[in-house]
């Protein structure tokens, strides 16, 4: 059967248009950013921020290629356009690996990340950025305020590596009429005996997490002490809060993940991705230790009423 003269200028049109989507989505799928998430070991809390990452990129069109590996079997790639390592080991592990792909650091701590990106070589031949595990101080005063209004007092331990540290404390808790006693602790064993000196100077401790004071060690005996003193603790997790501390802001793994794959989309730009600047993640949690409120005969909030609080005078 033979086409009318009439059709076959449609029909080479149409077979053009099919061959311009094909290699259209060649060149698309061509441009795919491979990014390689690399976790410190298999935990449920890495698992939980990868799940949500990967759920955050596949919300858009744009075509990620995101491949996971635990510390234990991570083999890089010449195709990587970027690692990002989760947790401090995984960090330390892709900085010692060589090339200059860009590192994005998740679920560190701003000292530890600030400490490494300062003395690692590899800083110095590779785009190195993270999204920090911690908060900021203002946003942890603030918590404290909108909890406790009444504190007129707050006690700090840090540790004698940040030095740049108890400046910015002083600066963000003066802000709200804060008096601040500061303790520099030398080694981890010094820990226990200057809670002591913070009795009767202090309303509330802040613990911050600092290697050095945040020893896994000391981690019991400086809760069972601050205890025993009848000190509040305020601290940055939810480990913290069951091991008894009273007050916590946090971000969940979670929420951390998810920001970050939101952060990624953001960063995304002409078929490559640029690496978002070293932040304090956007989202937070609030988390209460109602036992040990009323063990230490304080009234608190409830954890969701702390947090409408801070949003109300974040608006302001």
């Amino acid at each position: 059967m033979s086409l009318d003269p009439r059709t076959r200028p449609l029909l080479r049109l149409a077979r053009l248009l099919v061959l311009g989507c094909m290699l259209a989505w060649a060149a698309w799928a061509t441009a795919a950013i491979n990014v390689t998430l690399v976790l410190s070991d298999s935990g449920a809390i890495y698992r939980e921020a990868v799940d949500n990452l990967r759920d955050e990129l596949a919300q858009e069109n744009q075509h990620w290629q995101v491949r996971v590996q635990t510390l234990a079997a991570r083999i890089g790639s010449d195709r990587e356009n970027l690692v990002i390592p989760l947790g401090l080991r995984a960090l330390q592990s892709v900085l010692a690996e060589p090339g200059n792909t860009p590192v994005w650091s998740l679920l560190v701590p701003r000292a530890e990340y600030d400490q490494l990106a300062a003395r690692h070589p590899a800083a110095k031949r590779r785009p190195l950025s993270a999204l920090y595990l911690d908060q900021p101080l203002p946003r942890q005063i603030q918590m404290l305020m909108a909890a406790l209004p009444a504190t007129k007092r707050l006690g700090v331990l840090v540790g004698s590596s940040n030095t740049n540290l108890a400046a910015s404390i002083r600066e963000a808790a003066e802000s709200h009429g804060l008096e601040v006693s500061i303790e520099r602790i030398a080694r981890a064993d010094d820990v226990v005996a200057l809670l002591a000196d913070l009795r009767g100077r202090v309303d509330i401790l802040l613990l911050l997490p600092d290697p050095q004071v945040m020893d896994r060690s000391m981690l019991q005996p400086l809760m069972l002490e601050t205890y025993r003193l009848h000190l509040p603790v305020m601290a940055y997790s939810t480990q913290l809060i069951g091991a008894g501390a009273m007050l916590a802001l946090y971000t969940s793994p979670g929420r951390l993940g998810q920001e970050a794959g939101l952060r990624l989309r953001q960063a995304r730009h002409n078929g490559g991705v640029h690496l978002p600047p070293p932040a304090y993640p956007d989202s937070f949690d609030v988390a209460v230790n109602r036992s040990v409120a009323l063990s230490l005969g304080i009234r608190v909030p409830t954890s969701e009423r702390i947090h409408q609080r801070m949003e109300r005078n974040t608006r302001r």
